[in-house]
């Protein structure tokens, strides 16, 4: 099982730059998703989590109304179809019947892009024993990317690179995109924090013998190193609250804890992390030419062509309102609306803005539906987080989810992470871990309370 979730990671950093590979990573998703959908209880899933249940089918049932044909005098009056319009005009003589988007092969593949996130949290949501195998598969992922960045950085230019784009000759290991591989390693860190607590109160409870912290703390001095050497503005600066985070959630309510020595463990472990971004800055500055100097010379840059186009795509987003463009069609709307005067001989695949992406292939409804997710995220997070020192209700894998859902959607603020086959089937493992009814342990008999489904 592991070993198929790892393969399916690898062969998904890539996603829609090597289609081969994303297909493959889909293939497995679709055999990991099979045998659990024949036997899940959808309906005692649904009664469990009304909310995201809703949220969930609101989401397939929008996926199937953009493929739906619509008669020609329906879908041409639409605001932004009226060129579409003209040329069915020009080629045909008359309008055709189309469905809501205008890229019905896209909106199709994105939906079978999301095979692999439903498989994993379908078996996240059935199995409880299922995360850790999760985790360990997550880590596991990440530090053969880890160890693939660090052959990337001291090897020459563009050898060892899995994708030629713009990225070749930076650490990103089994990723396209050293944004992608640097909030991987961020997300990791808090994981790693949740689990190893988990097993320490898992041992405390059962009154056996409290393993250390090995797993979090090498995962949070992998993490870190692996996500510094990316040289990603965007990920180095999420690297901070996730450490943050995670030191609370591994260290804050451990039985017989000290708080004042937790804050002082918190606060010089985040000042290592600044020490060590610092440091190595400084050396990048001082050696220019070296492999360090080269990765981070691209954080120093300021004028980041990408994000002079999102005032095009907000006027873009008003212009197809309310229905939205179809998921997957960003590309061709905007070959359709971009200004002459920023055209290049490179193509824009996305907005890097998934926020913005979403609210325009979706439209009214993505908003909707945006809006009931940070709900429902809010309440499902917020509580693990209030449970605070008490024992019996604090769920530290609870907690880490809720942060690396956070983190994803902050990092998506400013790129495209869950359009990745791999960071995509993380986020849906967090939702699973936040969907999952409360559990609630006995302080006495080492017991749990509550159930899964």
């Amino acid at each position: 099982m592991i070993a198929a979730i790892v393969v399916m990671l690898a062969l998904g950093g890539g996603s829609a730059q090597a289609p081969a590979e994303q297909m493959a990573a889909e293939l497995i998703g679709l055999g990991l998703l099979i045998a659990p959908a024949l036997r899940a209880p959808f309906g005692k899933l649904l009664a469990q989590d009304v909310l995201f249940g809703v949220l969930a089918l609101a989401l397939v049932v929008l996926f199937a109304l953009q493929l739906v044909p619509l008669p020609a005098t329906l879908w041409s009056g639409w605001p932004g179809r009226a060129l579409f319009a003209q040329g069915d005009r020009l080629m045909v003589g008359h309008v055709l019947a189309r469905p809501w988007s205008l890229d019905p092969d896209e909106t199709a593949a994105a939906a079978v892009f999301l095979i692999p996130a439903a498989a994993i949290w379908l078996r996240m949501r059935l199995s409880d024993s299922f995360t850790e195998v999760w985790v360990m598969a997550w880590l596991a992922f990440l530090a053969g990317s880890l160890a693939l960045a660090l052959a990337q950085v001291t090897a020459d230019y563009g050898q060892w690179h899995l994708y030629a784009n713009a990225h070749s000759g930076l650490p990103t290991g089994l990723f396209a995109n050293r944004n992608h591989q640097a909030i991987a390693m961020a997300c990791a860190i808090p994981l790693a924090a949740g689990l190893n607590r988990k097993w320490q109160d898992r041992a405390a409870d059962q009154r056996q013998p409290t393993p250390g912290g090995w797993l979090f703390g090498v995962t949070a001095g992998a993490g870190t190193i692996g996500a510094l050497l990316t040289g990603s503005r965007a990920g180095c600066a999420l690297l901070v609250p996730a450490v943050l985070a995670a030191l609370v959630i591994f260290y804050n309510g451990r039985a017989g804890g000290d708080p004042r020595k937790t804050r002082l463990i918190v606060l010089g472990t985040l000042a290592a992390v600044v020490l060590v971004a610092l440091g190595g800055i400084v050396l990048a500055r001082l050696q220019p030419g070296g492999a360090l100097g080269l990765v981070l010379s691209r954080s120093y840059t300021d004028d980041d062509e990408r994000y002079i186009f999102w005032p095009v795509v907000i006027r873009m987003i008003a212009r197809y309102a309310p229905w939205g463009t179809g998921f997957g069609a960003f590309r061709r709307a905007f070959e359709v609306d971009e200004p002459t005067d920023q055209l290049a001989p490179l193509y824009l695949n996305h907005a890097h803005n998934d926020w913005l992406e979403f609210t325009l292939e979706a439209g009214l409804a993505g908003i909707v539906l945006a809006a009931g997710f940070l709900v429902w995220l809010a309440m499902r997070w917020a509580p693990a987080w209030r449970a605070g020192a008490d024992r019996s209700r604090a769920d530290p894998l609870r907690q880490a989810a809720g942060t690396v859902v956070a983190l994803l959607l902050v990092h998506s603020s400013f790129d495209y992470p869950l359009r990745t086959v791999a960071l995509s089937a993380c986020f849906a493992a967090c939702l699973a871990l936040l969907s999952r009814p409360a559990e609630r342990r006995s302080p006495r008999s080492g017991g749990r309370h509550g159930h899964r489904a």
